[in-house]
């Protein structure tokens, strides 16, 4: 059995990537890699929303609420667990997204509806 990529890939990490986290509402993908980044984005467009250095990065995890992003470190001398928050203005622009792509998308359905049902209707007449 062989999996099958939906949509295209997220692209930016310029090394491996060693943690991801889905919100639960499927609006913002967060990513870790050894380049030393955490990046943010909008899952449905895969539009890379904010990218932040950290150094030593390792896994990480999104709060429940998404307010928060709790990542982990490591060095030869040290390993931390770190929250922080995740911006606002990020959350509200993947959350803009997706909205804007679900409006469309009910739209598109909605007017394919619209044209089948008048297709079929003109062909009974």
């Amino acid at each position: 059995m062989t999996l099958e990529t939906v949509g295209a890939s997220f692209q930016g990490h310029t090394n491996l990537i060693t943690g991801l986290g889905l919100s639960f509402d499927q609006t913002l993908l967060a990513s870790a890699s050894i380049d030393n980044t955490i990046k943010l984005w909008a899952f449905e467009s895969r539009q890379l929303l904010a990218s932040f250095d950290v150094q030593n990065i390792f896994g990480l995890v999104l709060s429940p609420n998404l307010r928060q992003l709790a990542y982990t470190i490591y060095t030869k001398d040290d390993n931390n667990i770190c929250i922080c928050d995740i911006p606002q203005k990020v959350l509200a622009q993947a959350r803009n997204i997706a909205r804007t792509k679900s409006n469309l998308d009910r739209l598109l359905h909605t007017t394919n509806i619209r044209h089948i049902y008048a297709a079929e209707t003109s062909t009974y007449k």
